[in-house]
Formats: C-alpha cells, structure tokens, sequence
C-alpha cells in the first residue's frame, strides 16, 4: 500500500512540472501578439505618416522624399505579415467552411487540429523560405534607402515563426481560436 502510495506521489510530482506549461505558453503567447499589434501599430502610423507628408511635399512643394514609396512597401510588408500570425493566433483570417459546413460536430475538433497542422507547416516552410531569400539577397540594398533588402525579406522569417508557435500553440492546447462570422466564406 505504502509503495502505491508512492507512486502515486511520484506521479502528482511529475504532472505538477509539466502543468505549469501551458499557462507560460500562453503568457510568452499572449506577449508575442502584444508585440506583434504593438509594431502593427506603429508601422502602420509611420508609413501613414510618411505618404501623408510625401503627397504634401509633391503637390505643394514639387519635392519629396525619394525613399517614401520604398519605405510604405517594406512596412506594408510587415504589416501584412506579422497580421497573419495573429490571424492564427485569435482566428481572424479568413477561412473556407465548406468542408466544416457538411461534417458530423463530432469531426470538427479533427479537421480543426488537421488546419492548425497545415499551419504550422506553412509556417515552418515559410520562415524556411524567408531565411533561404534573405540569405540569397546577402550584399543587396534597397534602391532609394540604402540598407540591405535583408530587413525587406526578414519579415517573412519572423512571420513564418509566429504563424508556426501560433498554430503549434492551438494544436497543444487544444483549443483553436473562435472565429467571427465574418471570417468565414
């Protein structure tokens, strides 16, 4: 009796490290999409900003800054991409519902699990590629802003990172993000 007694503590001792876990995937989680709303912002701001003043400069002043256009498309850029990371993340991508329309509500947690794997392959393959591109475009630079296209094509690695710990964390915790109605087509 004593010995399964034991055991049994042994057991409560291991599956107290391990639950500890998800609330820290979760809060690094919760800390990765604060960042990436926080750059979203901020980038979205500067390139408004800086095409605002640009336009200004153009039509007021027959001048203008050269690098404003090249600029809004790196940060348009990673607007876009650091914006599908939190779709994964909180379900705001759009997504096709034909096949989940017409399936039994027990397949769901299934074919939801099978998305969030696609996703973290996509991701994967996607930061893969990102690294591949910018390690090819070594000794490239940006026409008009003269620093390297590196800071262009590193957005698709760090996107690529965050689509693949967003669906890896939805896959662990099995939990995949609720989705508006007006995500679905």
């Amino acid at each position: 009796m004593s010995e399964s007694r034991s055991n049994e503590a042994a057991l409560a001792r291991e599956l107290s490290h391990t639950r500890p876990a998800m609330p820290l995937l979760k809060k690094f989680s919760d800390l990765l999409a604060r960042l990436c709303r926080i750059v979203i912002a901020a980038s979205t701001v500067v390139m408004i900003g800086f095409l605002f003043v640009q336009v200004l400069l153009r039509y007021l002043f027959s001048a203008g800054f050269p690098w404003a256009e090249e600029l809004a498309i790196t940060l348009c850029a990673w607007i876009v991409l650091l914006g599908a990371g939190l779709g994964v993340k909180e379900g705001f991508h759009v997504r096709l519902t034909v096949l989940l329309d017409v399936l039994p509500t027990r397949a769901l947690p299934f074919l939801e699990g099978a998305i969030q794997l696609v996703c973290l392959g996509f991701g994967i393959g996607l930061a893969y590629s990102g690294y591949v591109l910018t390690r090819q475009s070594e000794g490239m630079y940006l026409a008009t802003m003269h620093v390297p296209i590196g800071v262009l094509y590193t957005v698709t690695i760090v996107s690529g990172i965050t689509i693949a710990f967003f669906a890896f964390e939805n896959i662990v915790s099995g939990n995949p993000p609720k989705v508006s109605e007006d995500a679905n087509v």
